[in-house]
């Protein structure tokens, strides 16, 4: 799974678009096994 972080803010693609979660989720997805990827984005 990828995640897109710019700045201190963590997205990650939806239908809609990117959708804002916050890093506690990924923490989350991280321990239930998740492989969590976090790509920086460009400015």
């Amino acid at each position: 799974m990828i995640v897109y972080q710019s700045n201190n803010r963590f997205f990650v693609p939806s239908e809609t678009g990117l959708k804002e979660i916050p890093f506690s989720v990924i923490s989350k997805w991280r321990e239930e096994g998740a492989n969590v990827e976090i790509e920086v984005m460009e400015e």
